[in-house]
């Protein structure tokens, strides 16, 4: 039995977000605008209650939909956040200009440009990236230099010496017949708009200590740099952790070391992408039907923190759900799905 969500559950969810919007698409979020609603959107565990949101200003084309990591609506509290119980469904966003996004399956916000997202088709496209936005802003194209696409299926910010960086992970493998894997470090573009343009990039080339495995979830802890992969099932059982020997090097092939293993408590146990917190303070992980958040303490590894119970937090039934992150101020999540036609899906909490 497929694990994905039927159709007529996504005209549902579609419905009851334009309902939430007024009955006007895209009236929710946006660059320029400014709105409040209840979006009453399907989730996994709840109907998200009333979420006032405010859409972010366009600017030239260098950012646009959002505030500071506050994605469809800017955010102004600043106390602790309770992802377990705190996290309610925002307005739905625009659906995205560039007509090239047709499976995301990774999705960063930017930490230099206000608003902006960056996202990635799944395997098939060439090596590049989009940048965009809740408004659904082309904000350009960028294709990465020495880097090839085999099966890109997650994005992820992470340090590299004082910046922060993009790395985005070929490690998809449905077959489970791949011989090697990537891992593709870029700097994070200085300016954003519309057009083309080349992105120098690095590579962390890698196998798995007993086998080929499938893959869609890259996690990197924004303190430590310690980077890891969840594997992805075909069937019931546990995802494997694998860890990257560190100190990272470029250009060197890595054998992965297995350091856990990590089972959803509930639904699909198919996990599609994950993220960390940007301060540390958690995991989420997603499958095609739930999202969890896995609490982080100071000093915690990610294999430490993915071997506790998950709490199970609102998320958007999108078609087919294979990217998640926090929001830059880590204060919510956002979320995209594969298909053609789609746009951002974000949770504020508190």
């Amino acid at each position: 039995m497929s694990d994905l969500p039927s159709a007529a559950a996504i005209r549902i969810t579609s419905l009851a977000l334009l309902l939430a919007c007024g009955g006007v698409a895209g009236a929710c979020g946006g660059a320029g605008q400014s709105s409040t609603s209840s979006a009453g959107g399907a989730t996994t565990t709840h109907s998200s209650g009333g979420s006032t949101t405010s859409g972010g200003t366009s600017g030239g084309g260098t950012s646009g939909g959002g505030t500071s990591g506050g994605g469809a609506g800017g955010q102004t509290s600043t106390g602790p956040v309770d992802f377990c119980k705190g996290c309610t469904l925002s307005a739905a966003c625009t659906t995205f200009e560039n007509p090239a996004l047709k499976e995301v399956s990774g999705i960063v916000p930017s930490a230099l440009h206000d608003g902006a997202y960056y996202v990635h088709n799944d395997s098939g496209d060439s090596s590049r990236f989009f940048a965009t936005s809740c408004a659904g802003d082309d904000l350009g194209t960028f294709e990465l230099k020495d880097a090839a696409n085999v099966d890109w299926e997650d994005i992820e910010l992470g340090p590299c010496g004082a910046k922060t960086c993009l790395f985005f992970a070929d490690v998809g493998d449905n077959l489970e017949n791949r011989a090697d894997y990537a891992v593709y470090r870029a700097n994070e573009p200085a300016a954003l708009g519309p057009g083309v343009h080349k992105v120098p990039s690095v590579v962390y080339p890698f196998v798995y200590p007993d086998g080929s495995h499938d893959s869609e979830a890259l996690l990197i802890h924004p303190a430590t740099g310690e980077m890891a992969v969840v594997t992805k099932l075909k069937a019931a059982g546990k995802s494997g952790v694998y860890a990257f020997p560190m100190p990272l090097t470029p250009g060197v092939s890595a054998t992965l070391v297995k350091v856990g293993e990590v089972e959803p408590p509930t639904g699909s146990v198919r996990i599609t992408a994950g993220d960390v917190h940007p301060k540390a303070e958690g995991i989420l992980l997603r499958t095609y039907t739930s999202l969890f958040f896995y609490p982080m303490t100071a000093g915690q590894t990610l294999e430490a923190a993915l071997a506790a119970p998950p709490c199970e937090v609102p998320v958007m039934l999108e078609l087919q759900g294979e990217a998640v992150a926090f929001t830059a101020d880590g204060r919510g999540y956002v979320t995209a799905s594969e298909m053609s036609g789609q746009s951002l899906h974000f949770a504020t909490c508190k």
